[in-house]
């Protein structure tokens, strides 16, 4: 992986074993506010992490809730550690026993091995249509909905101590839930976008990487923006997801108060305990 850039290093977690991890601190909320540093921190799967990881979300960040993002089937192969006396929170947001959500996913064998698999299909018609379409899916599905407002509730119950949420690289359903907490907390749809692009700067090297190789097999400017969609974070892809809340649900506001069930209070409460 090549060296990361200045952006992410301003956000991250400084761990070992976790990919991805990093703070929404310092994040501006408007003109007068900005997300508080260490409380609000997101990331790829735990799995990995190490002694040292363990011990920075435990005793430095002060983690008491950790949300897991994925479905059954990743978690029973990858299970999360104990983060000290953390509590544990099984929030997939992701349901695979509905048929919307099963057309959201690549064959299941694909992600055991992925860059492979991606070079492979990243001209197939139907992967394209998952990798361009996939956040406007999860934005409209009411699973997806219920499962983000519970997250979203759940914060404004928090007194003290920092909450960690991840999915396995902690881009997709992790950058999702960043943008309704970024969005519920008055943050602007450019920083937002911000947040969620950050991903590339960790993944950059696997991305060239895999990009460079479907080129090389003959794959088109479409193949390549597809590969990067699922190696790292296709930003132009998640644009279309706000451009569709903003066309089908009236304004990001709207959504959140209609569909994430986010009421003045909730606001209220987020932004004294979030910022400063």
């Amino acid at each position: 992986m090549s060296t990361l850039s200045q952006r992410f290093q301003e956000h991250s977690l400084g761990l070992e074993g976790v990919p991805n991890a990093r703070d929404l601190g310092g994040f501006p909320a408007d003109a007068n506010s900005h997300v508080k540093e260490g409380l609000l921190l997101r990331g790829g799967a735990l799995h990995k992490a190490t002694e040292f990881d363990i011990r920075e979300l435990d005793e430095h960040f002060s983690v008491c809730e950790v949300y897991d993002l994925r479905t059954d089937r990743e978690l029973s192969q990858a299970p999360d550690p104990v983060i000290g006396s953390a509590s544990y929170i099984w929030l997939p947001t992701i349901d695979q026993d509905t048929d919307a959500i099963k057309d959201m996913a690549l064959p299941e064998h694909a992600y055991s091995n992925l860059g492979p698999y991606i070079v492979a299909h990243s001209g197939d018609s139907d992967v394209q249509a998952l990798a361009r379409g996939l956040y406007i899916a999860m934005v409209d599905n009411e699973y997806t909905q219920l499962q983000t407002a519970v997250f979203l509730t759940r914060l404004t119950k928090l007194s003290n101590g920092a909450v960690f949420w991840h999915c396995s690289q902690g881009k997709d359903r992790t950058g999702l839930i960043s943008a309704f907490t970024l969005a519920a907390l008055g943050a602007s749809r450019e920083t937002i976008i911000e947040d969620y692009d950050i991903s590339n700067d960790f993944y950059k090297g696997e991305i060239e990487c895999i990009c460079a190789r479907v080129a090389q097999n003959g794959g088109d400017a479409l193949a390549v923006e597809t590969a990067k969609a699922f190696i790292g974070a296709n930003t132009a892809y998640f644009e279309l997801a706000l451009d569709h809340i903003e066309k089908e649900y009236g304004s990001m506001e709207r959504y959140l108060s209609d569909r994430l069930f986010v009421t003045d209070r909730m606001r209220s409460t987020l932004r004294e305990r979030f910022l400063q």
